[in-house]
């Protein structure tokens, strides 16, 4: 309806100026009626128009304003997350940096230690081997021993039989081989 009363006030505003306009020839002089009626027509013109689109204009405004302020909160929301974002990222990247150096450190405190650990570990195992190789020569050297005496007494009782077969009797014979056996039982235990 606004736009129908606007283009009709143009219309008759148009015909009205070229109607006064139509019969007169060029003088010299300054036609201040029709100047006056023009900027009546031209004034009358913008009051309508201003009447008319105010509101709309307003409306038109009011939208953009509000389209911008709302791109505004949005831009600002946006940098404010970017910025948390940035420094929970910077945070995060200082923590690993000290983390790093703190893991480096521990790992160099534990290999050092593992190190340490370990050599005590071989010295252990060395000296239990060392003692086990001395016990185990220890017991060959006793076997070795106990199967040299019993070698040399077999031998010693097979020269003593032969000898004293040859020498004594049977019955003085039975008397030493006797006597040697007790004797020999007690140098055994």
């Amino acid at each position: 309806m606004k736009r129908f009363l606007l283009g009709a006030l143009l219309m008759i505003g148009t015909a009205a100026l070229a109607a006064e306009h139509g019969g007169h020839e060029a003088s010299g002089e300054i036609p201040w009626g029709t100047i006056g009626i023009q900027a009546f027509n031209v004034g009358l013109l913008v009051a309508v128009l201003f009447y008319l689109l105010r509101t709309m204009v307003i409306e038109h405004f009011k939208g953009r304003r509000q389209l911008y302020t709302e791109l505004v909160e949005r831009a600002e929301a946006a940098k404010k997350a970017a910025e948390k974002s940035h420094r929970e990222i910077a945070q995060k990247l200082n923590e690993l940096q000290s983390t790093a150096d703190q893991s480096l450190k521990t790992a160099q405190a534990e290999a050092a230690a593992m190190k340490q650990k370990l050599a005590a570990e071989a010295q252990t195992l060395a000296k239990k081997l060392e003692e086990d190789a001395k016990r185990s020569v220890d017991v060959e050297i006793e076997k070795a021993k106990a199967q040299l005496r019993g070698e040399l007494l077999t031998e010693a009782l097979v020269a003593s039989r032969e000898a004293l077969k040859k020498t004594v009797g049977s019955t003085e014979s039975q008397r030493l081989q006797t006597e040697f056996a007790d004797k020999i039982q007690v140098v055994g235990q």
